[in-house]
């Protein structure tokens, strides 16, 4: 979930034309999607934002629901590698790239649903970046638009206004190289542009107050990074209280942002951990969400920001182990959605 080695972004042209007949039937409904897995395989699943009338999809290695609410993008495995885009009422998008020799992960669809971010894998050995990168690609015609090479840290688009993506961005899959922000505009009409120099700026996600990202210190030289939250409006960079990180915690990075900007939710993640938080950013406050011995994982919030999406009991276990629930921003009982899945994502 960290350690991105690259990353395509596909436009989903005619998108917006897609029929609910296309889709098939009940599409509206959906609000949530997730995986189970099994010894054999994992599979995608969907469901309303209640977690009732779940049904499965099929293959894949995560389940990213787009912002319509129509589509969901998954990796695929075994005898389905590549990139998967299922339609909520059943089957495939049409006109998906041949990404079949790579390993892909999707990371981030742009608000309107017309384009995904995806994580592409490197395929060569060594510590520079091999053939990960960038990339820019029209899903009806396969044409790469533009791109930039490099190992990936983490993607997020804009949140209105233009299909812009940030991305962090390094030239080694080392802890100690600089890695620093840029941004690229979708459609290919301009080149990257780097928006950070520290060359400590990694995993952003932008809101409406700006793009919070992870400040990273080196601790030694086999030891990896310690996490700080930092947010960058305009030229401006202010830092965002998180708690310490212990000599085998990374620290927070961030997950989700609500529409208003303010309420975040963030993940404290290291060796062995990984623990759901809130962070406010208008009091620059944060509180843990759920039990430690439970590993809460935060995974979305709503857009209104009252409720996060998290999932417990599946960290490090297989998802039959894992609740899919719903807690208060400010902390308090979970609302179960779903027993028996994981890696959720919404549109709420």
């Amino acid at each position: 979930m960290k350690r991105l080695t690259g990353l395509i972004i596909l436009a989903l042209a005619g998108c917006g034309a897609l029929a609910a007949s296309s889709l098939g039937q009940g599409s509206s409904t959906v609000g949530l999607a997730f995986i189970k897995d099994s010894r054999a395989t994992t599979t995608v699943w969907v469901a309303a934002a209640n977690g009732t009338g779940a049904r499965k999809l099929g293959v894949g290695e995560g389940a990213l629901l787009s912002p319509n609410g129509q589509l969901v993008a998954s990796a695929g495995f075994g005898a389905h590698p590549g990139l998967l885009v299922y339609k909520v009422g059943g089957g495939t998008l049409a006109g998906v790239p041949p990404l079949t020799k790579d390993t892909v992960m999707p990371l981030a669809w742009s608000p309107d649903s017309t384009y995904l971010a995806v994580e592409l894998y490197d395929t060569e050995l060594g510590s520079g970046p091999g053939n990960a990168g960038v990339d820019v690609i029209d899903i009806v015609t396969g044409q790469v638009t533009a791109m930039a090479a490099g190992v990936v840290e983490g993607a997020s688009f804009a949140p209105t206004g233009s299909d812009r993506v940030v991305f962090g961005l390094t030239q080694s899959q080392t802890y100690s190289k600089p890695a620093n922000l840029y941004t690229l505009p979708a459609d290919g009409s301009a080149p990257a542009t780097q928006i950070t120099h520290d060359g400590h700026s990694i995993d952003p996600v932008w809101g409406a107050r700006g793009i919070v990202f992870v400040r990273t210190r080196n601790r030694g030289k086999d030891e990896a990074p310690a996490y700080h939250l930092e947010l960058l409006n305009g030229t401006t960079v202010t830092a965002i209280a998180s708690p310490k990180p212990s000599a085998l915690v990374d620290g927070l990075y961030p997950v989700a942002i609500a529409s208003d900007g303010t309420h975040l939710v963030a993940e404290y993640a290291g060796e062995d951990t990984s623990q759901a938080y809130a962070v406010n950013l208008a009091t620059n406050r944060f509180k843990q969400l759920g039990a430690t011995q439970d590993s809460a994982q935060g995974w979305g919030i709503s857009k209104d920001g009252t409720r996060v999406l998290i999932s417990h009991g599946g960290f490090e276990n297989p998802s039959k182990y894992s609740t899919i629930a719903t807690v208060p921003f400010g902390g308090g009982t979970p609302t179960t959605l779903v027993k028996g899945g994981d890696f959720p994502s919404w549109n709420q």
